[in-house]
Formats: C-alpha cells, structure tokens, sequence
C-alpha cells in the first residue's frame, strides 16, 4: 500500500501541472519526487534482503557524523564572535557544514542522530565508542547552531523516544532499564555542561537566551515572517483548493498575495517555510492527503511491528526511527526539509527500515511482492537518468538568478 500511495502521489503532482503558470518548474519538483520513490524502492529491496545491511548503514552514517560535527565545530570556532547579538546571530550563519544554510545543517545532523543512538546499544569496542562520540556531537552541534526548529524535534524526539519504550516494551528488567536510562541522562548532562562551556567562551550567552526567548515571541521578526507567510500561503490554498497552483509554482503564485498582505521585509521568501502548506497550495487538498498519508502509512507499519512483537530485536531501532519521524514531522512545518535532497535521502532510508522490517514480519507470500524484476530497476535506472537531466536545468537556471542578482546589487542593469 505504501508504494502505491506514494505512486499515486506522484501522479497527482503530474494532473496538478495543468494550473501550473510555469510547468517546466514542475517538471523539476515531479523528477525529485520520482528519484526519491526510486530510491525508496532500492532502498527498501537491499533491507529485505541483506541481514546486516542496517548495520552497514550505521556504520556509514557514524562515519559521516565525524565529518560533519567535525566542520561544525570548526567553523564555530572560525566563525563566532561579535558584541552584538545581531553580529552572532550573522556570524552563526556562516556554520553551515556542507550545506547551504546553518539550519538545513542542523536539520542534516538530526537525521543521523537515530543512528548514532542505535550504535551506542548495538555495536561493542570501537564503534561502540565512535557511537558514543557522534551522539554527543551531533547534540552539541544542534545545540550550538541555535535551530529552533530543531531544539523542538529533539526534544519531541527524546519525549516520544521515552513514552513509545514504556508503552511497548517487553522488558521489565529494571537492570537494564536504569541502565539505558542512565545513558540517556549521561549524553544530556555531558551536553548541557559542554553547551554552557562553549556558550561562555565565545561570549554567546545572550545570544542563547535571545534564540531561546524567541521561541514563544510571536513578535520576533523570524516568528512574524512565519505568520505572514503562512497568512498568505492559506489564502492562496483558500483560492486553488482543488489543484493547487502547480508543482514547484508556489513561489511564482505567492506574489500577488505579498502586496496584499504584508510589506516587502519578506518577499524574498522562496518557501513558505512549512511543507504541508507548501504540498496544499501547489498539489491541492488531495495531494496533500495523499502526501500526509505516506507519513501515516509509514507510521501505521512501525507501531504494528511493535504491537505484533515479532521481531524483538528491531525494537530499538523501531522506536528511534518512529521517533525521528514524529520529529522529522514537527520541523516540516517550521522549515523546509521537502527541498533539500540530503534530507529526503535520510527520510526514505527511515521508511525504508520500516517497510522492510514490517514486510519481514509477514507471510512470504507477501514478501515475495514486493520482490521487483530486472525491468523495475531499468525503469527506475531511467527515472534516474530523467532526473538528472532536470536536476542539470535547474542548477543552471540558480546560477543565471545568483548572476542576475549580483549584476543588480553592483546596479550593472544592462548586464542583469
């Protein structure tokens, strides 16, 4: 069923090009979403059928993890100072790994932080230590970075890590209990002293509390972009239910409504910074049920495993993966994680996990379903190939727009 939601979805988007004022922006939104299903399918196939293949993953990921704590910390060091809350608020900016944003980098770390928890209970010795250390920096990394949206997924993470272990856990070894629990308090501790160290060396005391106070601001200027845009973006739902304005046409629709509604502080806002809105105004209400409804599906396999309690020893990674889900859903609708590919590769490797598991757990008869032939993988080698193409369109239409705002900044208007 999960498949053919997520098929259908993409259907959808394709009916929902009809509105579209631009449908060569489409195009590029309809490939990435085909690459992803591609890659849910692949990924999906290598869980059924190699036993060791999350562990594999996991060692994988701990690797990256070393590597990108590691940028972080470095250009945290590099780049932080000011006497200003504004110029440490900028300079934070610069702390952005290898990804565009600081936030999209916070978002990044998160998404390996399932991983890092699942080596700690999982692995011995070396990797077991290495576990240790990436859980620590990834906690750190997303403390330091001052991500609010992400402050709030890490704590759903840690409440809904807890309550769905007490709800479904079958081990009453109050041993092994205050052990875990005793880990858990360790890493938090460990990140909270490490967090006010560096906090206070790098004189960006006031800047935490500023991020901090600013959560529950609904004056603060991030928090007031937010509401305006989402104003905005609700109205454009309210005037496009059915099919929305298009797939990748927000940004193109939206304009109207910015004179309207609001001034000119935020009319450089590509996103609505909440993708549930952002799949409603382009894909209509029914692209949005049917993109809700791979979350609720996905969510649906984890707890039925864990009601079933026939793979005890996917229990752990069971509860972080839904866990990470529930978080995951939290920063959509503060941010943008649909856009960035990294993001969308760590989610299908989630749903995959879950899948597979669930699949694993069935009769073998359908197992064997979802067993795809040779001509499934060349039709998913060409969805590939498609949207590579499209992938190359787009990053040569963003280098077209940085040069033509780079001519009008220098006021080259000739050249722009």
């Amino acid at each position: 069923p999960i498949f053919v939601i997520f098929a259908a979805y993409i259907v959808w988007s394709l009916i929902t090009l009809i509105p579209a004022l631009n449908p060569g922006e489409g195009a590029v939104e309809i490939s990435k979403s085909l690459i992803i299903f591609a890659f849910l399918i692949l990924a999906t196939q290598v869980f059924i059928k190699y036993e060791n293949a999350i562990d594999l993953l996991t060692k994988s990921v701990l690797i990256s993890s070393l590597f990108a704590t590691g940028l972080g910390f470095y250009q945290y060091i590099v780049n932080v100072g000011g006497d200003t809350v504004y110029t440490q608020l900028m300079a934070m900016y610069e702390i952005k790994g290898l990804m565009a944003h600081k936030n999209q980098f916070a978002i990044s770390l998160f998404l390996m932080l399932p991983f890092s928890i699942f080596g700690i209970f999982t692995f011995k010795r070396l990797w077991r230590g290495i576990s240790v250390y990436s859980t620590l920096a990834i906690f750190l990394n997303i403390v330091i970075l001052q991500t609010r949206s992400v402050w709030v997924a890490a704590l759903v993470f840690m409440l809904s890590f807890g309550l769905i272990w007490i709800l479904f856990s079958s081990n009453k070894n109050i041993k092994s209990i205050f052990k875990k629990s005793l880990i858990g308090l360790s890493i938090i501790v460990i990140v909270a002293i490490g967090s006010m160290f560096i906090f206070k060396n790098s004189g960006t005391v006031t800047l935490l509390k500023h991020q901090f106070s600013s959560l529950f601001d609904t004056k603060s200027h991030n928090n007031q972009g937010r509401m305006l845009i989402w104003n905005s973006t609700a109205r454009l739902i309210g005037d496009n239910p059915i099919m929305g304005v298009g797939p990748g046409n927000w940004r193109i629709s939206i304009i109207p409504y910015y004179a309207q509604f609001h001034g000119v502080d935020y009319r450089n806002w590509r996103r609505p910074h909440n993708d549930f809105l952002w799949v409603m105004s382009e894909k209509g209400f029914l692209g949005f049920i049917l993109y809700f409804a791979i979350f609720g599906m996905i969510i649906f396999y984890g707890f039925k495993i864990l009601l079933l309690r026939k793979q005890t020893d996917n229990f752990l990674i069971i509860v972080l993966l839904l866990s990470t889900l529930f978080s995951y859903m939290i920063i959509a609708m503060f941010t943008f994680p649909m856009e960035r590919i990294n993001h969308q590769i760590y989610l299908m490797i989630i749903m995959a996990i879950i899948i597979s598991i669930y699949y694993k757990g069935l009769d073998e008869k359908l197992l064997f379903k979802t067993s795809f032939g040779n001509y499934i993988i060349l039709a998913l080698f060409a969805i590939s190939i498609m949207s590579i193409y499209f992938s190359k369109i787009q990053i040569n239409s963003d280098i077209k727009v940085l040069e033509i705002n780079k001519a009008m900044n220098q006021k080259q208007y000739k050249k722009a």
